[in-house]
């Protein structure tokens, strides 16, 4: 009984929004909502490309233990958010089959290059602001994709530079050069 209520608080922790701050905010229109959508390419196997959110200011929102959050509350304001950039685009079917389950991930998570990003932006309170970032899948190049961050209430973007080729900032669906098949994930 102890390990089915300590993997349903794990699980209950991976999902949903988490707090990026220390303490209480009773007036919730002072807080602003962060997510980083992960971009997932259909058939099999399937292939994806995603920001994990990591860190706000000093709090630790996401883990490999804990799970990664799909978005977190911040205090509206200056903020300190760290990501990392995750893929499986150079993984084999083979090599996905043995990185899943708890020893394959734990190896999968030491081994992995890790390419983590760490921005400084300003929030305005009560907007919602997505990660955003030009995946290899459409582009077809290697690279590390560099972010930005736009304003989803004022389509802003507060932080880095939106490529070419992408015609909606906020949409992975609508990029100048999009490939069949390849679809923001769920």
């Amino acid at each position: 009984m102890k390990y089915l209520i300590l993997s349903l608080s794990v699980l209950l922790a991976s999902c949903g929004v988490t707090t990026g701050y220390v303490g209480n905010v009773s007036d919730k229109s002072k807080l602003s909502t962060v997510d980083a959508p992960k971009f997932m390419k259909t058939g099999f196997p399937a292939k994806y490309e995603q920001y994990l959110l990591l860190k706000s200011g000093d709090v630790e929102v996401g883990s490999f233990v804990r799970g990664y959050p799909d978005k977190i509350d911040v205090i509206g304001g200056e903020n300190h958010i760290t990501f990392e950039y995750q893929n499986n685009l150079n993984q084999t079917l083979v090599g996905a089959v043995l990185s899943t389950g708890a020893i394959g991930g734990a190896l999968n998570e030491a081994t992995r290059d890790k390419h983590i990003f760490s921005i400084d932006v300003d929030l305005k309170p009560g907007h919602d602001y997505s990660i955003m970032f030009y995946p290899n899948l459409v582009s077809g190049k290697n690279v590390v994709p560099q972010p930005w961050v736009i304003d989803k209430n004022t389509r802003e973007i507060v932080y880095g530079v939106v490529p070419q080729g992408v015609k909606d900032p906020l949409s992975f669906d609508n990029y100048s050069d999009i490939k069949e098949g390849v679809k923001l994930a769920e």
